[in-house]
């Protein structure tokens, strides 16, 4: 997600704290994105409030935030953001500098780290409302006599996503109340690898995602629209 405050806290760092030696990985888009989204995935936290001011930096290693650790940000920025070997320790050595400088310029508590997580965070929560809102869901009750008295009713939920499977242009799946049960217990945050193209193309293409958004925005969007579906069939069965 663009955040204008971290691309002028690079501009700083670029023009005023470090050498030309530095500046292709500010002026190379490549290289500034990996910048910004470290600085993005990363915030201050006070554990020990006993200790006075002593802040503690933290980062979004897989959807969760643990204490920085140089070594696991080395293998994150090899593994996930594609970063070459030659150029990793400088990263790591530019994302020092410009915490730094935040907490020089911006001091601890006011700094807008933790600021740009609750605004990311608020983003991505309206783009889950946005797709809520955006499908449809309706039950469809089966009868059938020949069955035992308890499986009278068969109820099936017709679903109209708002993420839609471009493979087939149809925005309407079927499903077993079981299903949507199951489905519910068992939901787990997928994976980039498990993620598909036309999700990934839909919240790219119109809400600007990236692929770790993509993971949180589509497991909490499911999420949700199977609470939705339950809770209503719950209601419904309650008439």
């Amino acid at each position: 997600m663009y955040d204008a405050w971290v691309d002028d806290i690079l501009d700083e760092v670029r023009n005023k704290v470090v050498g030309p030696y530095w500046h292709p990985y500010f002026d190379t888009p490549f290289y500034k994105k990996v910048l910004k989204h470290l600085i993005q995935h990363s915030k201050f936290d006070n554990d020990s409030p006993v200790m006075g001011d002593r802040y503690d930096l933290y980062f979004k290693y897989n959807n969760y935030y643990r204490l920085e650790n140089n070594s696991e940000t080395h293998d994150y920025l090899h593994n996930y953001l594609a970063v070459e070997d030659k150029d990793i320790n400088n990263i790591l050595t530019l994302y020092k500098i410009i915490i730094k400088h935040i907490v020089k310029t911006q001091g601890y508590e006011d700094n807008m780290l933790s600021e740009s997580n609750d605004k990311q965070k608020q983003y991505l929560d309206k783009v889950v409302e946005s797709l809520l809102k955006e499908s449809q869901y309706r039950f469809w009750e089966n009868r059938n006599k020949s069955l035992e008295k308890k499986e009278l009713h068969l109820i099936r939920v017709e679903i109209i996503f708002a993420l839609i499977n471009t493979r087939t242009g149809e925005p309407i799946e079927h499903f077993g109340m079981d299903t949507v049960k199951n489905s519910l217990l068992r939901r787990r945050r997928r994976k980039k690898e498990y993620i598909e193209d036309y999700e990934e193309e839909h919240l790219t293409n119109i809400y600007g995602l990236n692929s770790e958004e993509h993971e949180e925005v589509i497991f909490n969007y499911y999420n949700k629209l199977y609470n939705n579906i339950y809770n209503s069939y719950l209601e419904m069965d309650e008439r």
